[in-house]
């Protein structure tokens, strides 16, 4: 009997064992294929305020460089007597006029783009850094076990996050109008986006991050259910499951098609944002006066102008 007691007793402990072991030992971590590209996300929508900035900036400069132009060169042409003459400087005056309306005109579509793209990229800038910093903070710098960000494999990253580099939470606001690249935002998602499951299944129990814990109601782990949720503004989809968890980006769909994200979710709108300001073209623009002059000089609407100044002046003017 006292044996029967006692193999009782230990097959319960072993079964006791082996299940608290399947609860935390899943060994799931987030693959860098699930983290980096959200770090990568980081450093390109950090960009957006400094070329919204230096867009605007440089249309504002235009604007007023055509303007103050146009006006000395009518002061300019009220000095000469010879009527062709005026005629001449009257011409190039309502050119320079009509390049600072122009870029003016592009200064208010321009504005419009870059509030909607400041706006939703600084949103998804503060989620996506946010989330990486804590987890980044949350382990440690080396190979320990129990971590949520996996390097090589499933292996600790060890140094492989580097803030400054991916959830950088000190974003420059510098001025500057280069371009986001192709690479960066490509014509179906930002970089490194792929579809498919990027939580590590190995089942080593190395990882043990909480967040893919099977749900639990009692709120042992991080989410009370397993059932999958959707964070970051439709950035990520989490399954928590000990068994079979999941992390996708964009709910493991492309983001975009030719170029053009829906707008069901804030990663789609952001998407749609930062094309719109990065894609958007205007006639180049000159900031300084005298290069401002030359442009006139050479456009092809300066004989349109004077044409239809002469024959103002000189109704009787054929062609």
């Amino acid at each position: 009997m006292p044996l029967l007691v006692s193999t009782a007793t230990a097959l319960m402990l072993i079964l006791t064992d082996n299940l608290a072991s399947s609860a935390l030992a899943q060994g799931d971590a987030i693959k860098t294929t699930g983290w980096q590209p959200l770090g990568k996300l980081t450093q390109t929508l950090c960009k957006i305020p400094g070329l919204a900035k230096g867009r605007l900036a440089h249309l504002r400069t235009a604007e007023q460089t055509a303007r103050a132009a146009a006006l000395k060169i009518q002061v300019y042409a009220l000095t000469k007597a010879d009527p062709s003459i005026v005629q001449a400087y009257q011409a190039l005056a309502r050119v320079l006029q009509e390049t600072a309306s122009s870029a003016a005109s592009a200064l208010q579509t321009e504005t419009a783009n870059a509030i909607d793209a400041t706006y939703y990229t600084s949103d998804m800038y503060g989620r996506a850094n946010g989330l990486l910093n804590f987890l980044n903070t949350a382990q440690t710098a080396t190979t320990q076990t129990g971590y949520c960000l996996a390097g090589t494999g499933a292996a600790h990253p060890n140094g492989l996050f580097k803030p400054a580099e991916c959830g950088n939470d000190q974003p420059s606001l510098a001025e500057h109008t280069t371009d986001i690249t192709s690479t960066e935002q490509t014509e179906t998602g930002f970089a490194e986006f792929t579809t498919g499951n990027h939580a590590d299944g190995s089942g080593n129990g190395n990882n043990k991050c909480q967040i893919f814990n099977t749900g639990s109601s009692s709120a042992t782990e991080v989410f009370q259910t397993n059932s999958k949720v959707t964070i970051l503004g439709g950035l990520v989809s989490v399954t928590p499951n000990s068994v079979s968890s999941t992390w996708k980006i964009n709910d493991g769909a492309q983001l975009a098609t030719g170029g053009a994200a829906q707008e069901t979710n804030l990663i789609g709108k952001t998407y749609n944002k930062v094309k719109a300001l990065n894609n958007a073209r205007y006639p180049i623009y000159k900031e300084t006066e005298l290069e401002a002059v030359k442009q006139a000089a050479s456009s092809p609407n300066l004989k349109r102008i004077l044409v239809k100044i002469i024959k103002q002046d000189n109704p009787q003017t054929e062609n």
